[in-house]
């Protein structure tokens, strides 16, 4: 799955910003002359802040202002102290070959030495307060934002500009006509303004896997548990192939989503539980049916309960924005429930902390409100912020200096790339089909771990038949030639293309020290690429999920029910729980694991993907109307994206190598 917010930019020994992507900038102006002005009280000139605006609100898109006396909450993001040796910390915290790895400081050692001042906070609130703003200071220890709720016409005001709308894809989105002003002295202790101009929402990019028309299970049951009632093969090659007309070197029937006994086999992870470690996991809203819905699930595949002392259950108080229609709480209940069973399956005695957002566009708050307390080592987001060409340098640098505090505290954070290959075949909904290759944020931040995705083949005893990158494509049988094409009738699906994980060049950030000599200069030109890990993702077979259906009022939908689901949101908790799984083996905290990765590639901790001619028949489907006979065609090179032997943009650096992992990952 995959969601959308905003983050952004730091610097690692080895990693800088790229032209253009700057914090505060130092272009003053004329100050006002009134003398009752509290600008002019304060300062006698103004500060522009850069990267204030983003790229999309061009004068051009302009369609209408806003209500002036319409209520905004705001978030003024105020930046670290001692930045740079924060950063060269981190990069000896997290090489396993620095005498200073995995030394990692507690939160309130990183806040005394690195975090925003009180005296930072009290300056912008008081002068916030001045401009007639309700201000509710910093909820959090680490001093990084400070929220504020004013109206159109004062922020307007207060900053120096004017608040319009656009028109962006499908969708209008409010943001400042021209960059935020501020006097200069307070300028000094701000980062940027968020919360003046929209985000993209967040949305879940799981899909559930779909279902032929005609089932076909039957054969010899396997080895590892599986739900019986599944009326397709349950493993890889089950039946007798039913394809007409074989196109690939490896093919099966259809297949049942996978269940928590072939992950945990096929992964290698048997007999570690990730006992001791506690795994966060960051989504929007909150079902109050997930505990229950998750030991019903249990129970039926052989799990532990989740109790008060292994599942803790937060959340922000629920709000709806207009961002939101579409993608409230209902949207969101198959996501929760697949981040808890992906995680309880891979690390089933790990304590789980969910957390939900308020809302499905500032799942930023959670999540660094987890890392200023530092309540888990790991944190698990199925979600990405916006593409690299929707990102302002401001809401970037200051989203990173979150991801940078993670990585000091020895907290891993990995986020999904998202589903839709490399942005240029099929769009993300509100988006328009990308020019070139984009890659999502906060992925590919330096600080972060970003996970891709795979098609894994399970064979009946629970082994891994084969895995390839995630990348397919819907192949259709022509019966007179008894010929496959690319299925393109379908406007969804342009090329054929079905889904596949997000990866590729990263323009925001230089290479980082880690990834030097893995990614070839040719291809990242300098820059940091993403994935770095993966593990399945694929939606075609997918992993069993159970739920109980929500409406957006939070009130049930129906009853509880399984399904299959699928998407880099898989793959993402299931690395998580991996991680939890070594952390257990190894007692200790492995930390932000991107240089322990790149260190490990080509041994034997990671098992190196690369492209297998494969594909899975289907025959005609349910959700396609009068569909033709149906084939999934695996990594297909229908963008710029396909597997292949080293580091490639669609696995990282491979998938985790069972126990060899478990045991070696880090040293």
């Amino acid at each position: 799955m995959r969601r959308r917010v905003r983050y952004g930019l730091s610097a690692l020994a080895g990693v800088a910003l790229a032209a253009g992507a700057v914090a505060t900038a130092a272009t003053a102006i004329p100050g006002h002359q009134n003398n009752n002005d509290p600008l002019q009280a304060l300062s006698g000139t103004l500060q522009t802040l850069t990267g204030s605006l983003p790229n999309w609100a061009h004068p051009d898109e302009v369609v209408g202002a806003l209500n002036p006396n319409q209520k905004l909450p705001i978030q003024l993001a105020l930046p670290l102290r001692n930045e740079s040796q924060a950063q060269d910390l981190v990069n000896q915290m997290s090489d396993p070959s620095s005498p200073n790895y995995g030394k990692y400081l507690s939160a309130a050692d990183f806040n005394k030495q690195f975090a925003p001042t009180q005296d930072q906070v009290n300056k912008v609130s008081s002068w916030m307060s001045e401009q007639g703003l309700q201000v509710s200071g910093s909820p959090d220890p680490n001093n990084h934002y400070v929220n504020a709720t004013g109206t159109v016409s004062q922020l307007q005001k207060a900053f120096g500009t004017t608040l319009k709308q656009f028109k962006v894809g499908d969708k209008v989105l409010k943001a400042p006509a021209s960059p935020v002003k501020l006097p200069a002295d307070i300028a000094k202790s701000v980062q940027t303004v968020l919360g003046l101009a929209d985000t993209f929402t967040t949305t879940p990019s799981l899909n559930r896997t779909p279902e032929p028309a005609t089932p076909h299970g039957a054969g010899a049951a396997p080895s590892v548990g599986h739900d019986a009632s599944c009326q397709f093969d349950q493993y890889w090659g089950q039946t007798a192939l039913r394809d007409p007309s074989p196109l690939r070197k490896q093919e099966s029937n259809w297949l049942c989503p996978y269940s928590p006994a072939q992950i945990r086999s096929a992964y290698g992870l048997r007999g570690s539980t990730g006992a001791g470690q506690t795994v966060a996991i960051v989504d929007a809203y909150d079902s109050v049916s997930l505990s229950a819905d998750a030991n019903r699930y249990s129970t039926k595949y052989g799990l532990p309960q989740l109790t008060s002392k292994n599942f803790i259950h937060k959340h922000k108080h629920q709000t709806n924005v207009s961002q939101c229609a579409g993608n409230g709480a209902a949207h969101w209940a198959a996501e929760q429930a697949l981040d808890i069973d992906a995680v309880h399956t891979a690390a089933p005695s790990a304590r789980i902390l969910y957390y939900g957002a308020a809302n499905c566009v500032d799942l930023f708050s959670p999540l660094n409100t987890i890392i200023a307390n530092k309540s888990a080592s790991i944190i698990s987001n199925s979600w990405s912020a916006d593409r690299a060409d929707s990102l302002t340098s401001g809401e970037v640098k200051s989203y990173n200096n979150v991801l940078l505090q993670a990585a000091a505290e020895g907290i891993g954070v990995y986020f999904a790339t998202g589903d839709a290959g490399d942005e240029t075949i099929t769009p993300t909904s509100g988006y328009k089909r990308a020019a070139k290759p984009q890659t999502w944020f906060p992925a590919s931040s330096p600080y972060a771990t970003a996970v891709g995705g795979t098609t894994l083949g399970i064979g009946a005893n629970g082994q891994r038949v084969f895995e390839t990158g995630w990348e397919s494509r819907y192949d259709q049988l022509n019966t007179s030639t008894n010929k496959w094409s690319p299925y393109t009738s379908n406007s969804d699906y342009p090329k054929g293309f079905t889904g596949g994980a997000g990866g590729g060049v990263a323009p925001g950030f230089t290479t980082p020290s880690w990834q030097k000599g893995v990614v070839g200069k040719a291809y990242s030109r300098g820059y940091r690429t993403t994935p770095d890990v993966s593990a399945l993702g694929d939606w075609n077979t997918g992993f069993v999920v159970g739920f109980t259906p929500r409406k957006d009022n939070g009130s049930s939908d129906g009853s509880y029910s399984e399904d299959g689901y699928g998407g880099t949101s898989l793959a993402t908790p299931l690395i998580a729980g991996i991680v939890a799984d070594a952390q257990h083996v190894q007692h200790r905290n492995l930390g932000f694991l991107n240089p322990a990765l790149y260190k490990a590639r080509g041994s034997s901790k990671l098992i190196d993907v690369s492209h297998v001619d494969s594909a899975e028949f289907g025959g005609q489907y349910d959700n396609y109307p009068n569909s033709p006979t149906l084939l999934v065609d695996n990594d297909i090179k229908t963008g710029s994206l396909q597997s292949h032997a080293g580091w490639d943009a669609v696995t990282g650096v491979g998938v985790p190598n069972g126990a060899t992992f478990l045991k070696g990952i880090g040293k």
